[in-house]
């Protein structure tokens, strides 16, 4: 019978222990940190190890403005855990909402220069510097971690600089993000879109042409095209976003559908020359029906937005000699209704449009 008390009561503490820890942690998510202050003072006494424990009593002391309590706790924890830098960066804290802002400095750079020493937990302690809105010091963590060619927090790295208005540093993170993961591009782009502007002389439109045309001097690779053709079309620089787009089919011999969108967009914003530049390009390089069909049809449709009466028989007979190449199908099935409703609405041919039709 004993030995079954023994028993009990051995599994039975470590159980009202954990409780006793939800119930600290409770007062303090409550707000109720003197309440907490007690808790985790009588679960220390018990259990003086527990890092759990000496956090949240640590976080309690601050909220209840008892900070020598908690620079004491934290120099005993950190010396008998010297290995452990979240003691260290939880004294700098305390030390910075006390105000003693030299000493808060100095305990910082004593957590960055541990991570030469620990580089393991940089990507940890980068979290917590940022969750503590200490940003270049959580830029300074994310680095040391990226020392470790497995590990990338560009992305982290990119909205920390992005906070700090450092937009060159922003915008070469995020590209870095996105070269690493090329199927983020669209991501990428989202984010990115938040600080540029349609006006090409913005500051942050300069940084991000020079930041991206310097990376593709420097490492060539296309989806820098690819995102100086996006950044043209927010400038409705279409021009320039085809010579880029050009680039890319030049390079890979792929890329006919974005050159048919491009083309749409320029032809929508009634740039008809970079629109037909685009067209008699496709048609120069395509090999898919379709793709052609669709670079004769835009062609013909920017003739006619253009045209005056005078060039519509010209235009008839171009339709004429477009459609001698192509057979009535699904593919060809808008170039056919191009052109009877261009015989019957413009040159007044309706019993010729319903026969073709």
């Amino acid at each position: 019978m004993r030995i079954f008390v023994y028993i009990s009561f051995f599994f039975l503490v470590p159980q009202l222990y954990a409780q006793s820890l939800e119930v600290a942690n409770s007062y303090f998510n409550q707000g109720k940190f003197a309440n907490a202050v007690q808790s985790y003072e009588a679960l220390l006494q018990k259990n003086p190890r527990n890092t759990r424990a000496i956090m949240g009593l640590v976080k309690s002391y601050r909220q209840t403005a008892q900070f020598n309590e908690g620079i004491t706790l934290l120099k005993q924890a950190y010396a008998k855990y010297p290995r452990q830098l979240p003691f260290l960066l939880e004294l700098g804290l305390t030390y910075k909402e006390s105000k003693q802002e030299v000493l808060a400095k100095e305990t910082f750079d004593k957590v960055i220069a541990g991570l030469q020493e620990q580089p393991n937990y940089a990507g940890s302690i980068g979290q917590k510097f940022k969750g503590y809105s200490l940003l270049p010091y959580a830029i300074q963590s994310f680095k040391k971690a990226m020392e470790n060619p497995n590990i990338n927090y560009s992305l982290e790295l990119a909205r920390l600089y992005g906070e700090l208005g450092e937009l060159d540093y922003m915008f070469s993170n995020y590209l870095d993000y996105m070269l690493e993961r090329p199927t983020y591009i669209n991501y990428v782009k989202r984010f990115i879109d938040e600080f540029i502007e349609e006006d090409p002389e913005t500051p942050a439109n300069i940084i991000l042409r020079k930041t991206l045309l310097k990376k593709n001097q420097i490492t060539p690779d296309i989806l820098y095209n690819e995102m100086l053709s996006w950044l043209f079309v927010q400038q409705k620089q279409y021009r320039k976003a085809f010579i880029q787009e050009r680039a890319i089919y030049k390079l890979t011999e792929e890329g006919i559908p974005q050159l048919l969108d491009l083309g749409t967009i320029s032809k929508g914003a009634k740039d008809y020359e970079t629109a037909t530049e685009i067209y008699e390009f496709v048609l120069e390089n395509a090999s898919i029906t379709s793709y052609l069909i669709t670079a004769h049809r835009q062609l013909l449709n920017i003739k006619k937005e253009q045209a005056s009466f005078k060039e519509y028989t010209a235009i008839e007979n171009e339709y004429k000699r477009v459609l001698e190449k192509y057979d009535a199908s699904t593919e060809s099935l808008d170039l056919y209704l191009d052109y009877a409703h261009f015989l019957g609405f413009k040159l007044g041919k309706k019993t010729e449009a319903i026969g073709l039709l």
